[in-house]
């Protein structure tokens, strides 16, 4: 899902000085007039008469008008695209190629911003986290990505490589609700667990395994072959969390799983 982009990258907002304000989040909203709850299909900020640019490498897919949103831009962007929407002027044109930077119009009194990936949608604020993470390392680097730059060709071991398809069929299942549960702190990480993620990032950085390649949202600590073990170790804390999260709220266990451990559970 990396967005690739060899004129580099940029925020959209290209008016630093800007006062721009969010207004609205992605996902379940309470209307803030009605109360009315609706899902909301992207982010709204507070944004009047600002400058808005492309945020990479990309071409415009569509423009228009509609009553919901007003003037609208939709720029492609690999398979992301994005929308710009309450638009007072639009600077471009459908079938334009656009560059990282390139001002493509200006917004009224705020902005809508709507992403998708493979037509899914997304949180727009977890893709500007993205653009905004490949344009810092831009700048730190002085390189831009590539392929090579997202592949982690390793072999990572666990302790459940030999439940490894059970593993998966779980998350698939019950991820989501692990992630909010933790999320809304109806589960906590055991404190043994957290210290012994923390031990293992420290022995990561004593034996300098950081920032061997260069940081991606994928390998976002530029972990490299050198660093297969550590990841190992920290995959294997991981799914026993997730494992412990299952036997605690759902009853749920590894097949095999001896009944004193469920006992324990």
């Amino acid at each position: 899902m990396i967005l690739l982009s060899q004129s580099g990258y940029a925020m959209p907002f290209e008016d630093k000085d800007a006062d721009i304000t969010p207004m609205l989040a992605f996902g379940k909203q309470k209307h803030p007039k009605t109360g009315e709850e609706f899902f909301h299909h992207g982010c709204d900020f507070a944004a009047k008469r600002v400058l808005v640019s492309a945020v990479a490498d990309g071409k415009v897919k569509d423009m228009g008008f509609d009553t919901t949103h007003g003037q609208y831009i939709i720029i492609k962007h690999g398979k992301y695209e994005v929308t710009y929407a309450h638009l007072s002027k639009v600077y471009a044109s459908v079938g334009d190629v656009v560059k990282a930077g390139i001002v493509v119009g200006v917004t009224d009194d705020m902005l809508h911003i709507g992403t998708t990936y493979n037509d899914t949608e997304l949180d727009p604020m977890a893709f500007l986290a993205m653009i905004l993470q490949n344009l810092l390392v831009v700048r730190k680097t002085g390189k831009l990505p590539n392929n090579e730059c997202y592949s982690i060709d390793m072999d990572i071991k666990t302790d459940y490589d030999d439940k490894k398809e059970e593993v998966e069929n779980l998350m698939m299942r019950y991820w989501a609700d692990y992630y909010e549960a933790i999320g809304k702190g109806v589960y906590t990480t055991p404190e043994r667990t957290q210290l012994s993620m923390q031990n293992l990032f420290t022995i990561g950085k004593e034996k300098d395994l950081y920032g061997e390649t260069l940081p991606s949202m994928l390998n976002p600590l530029g972990l490299w072959k050198r660093a297969a073990t550590l990841i190992g170790r920290i995959q294997s804390l991981l799914i026993a969390d997730f494992l412990n999260y299952l036997a605690i709220t759902n009853q749920v266990y590894l097949s095999g799983t001896d009944p004193d451990s469920k006992k324990k559970a």
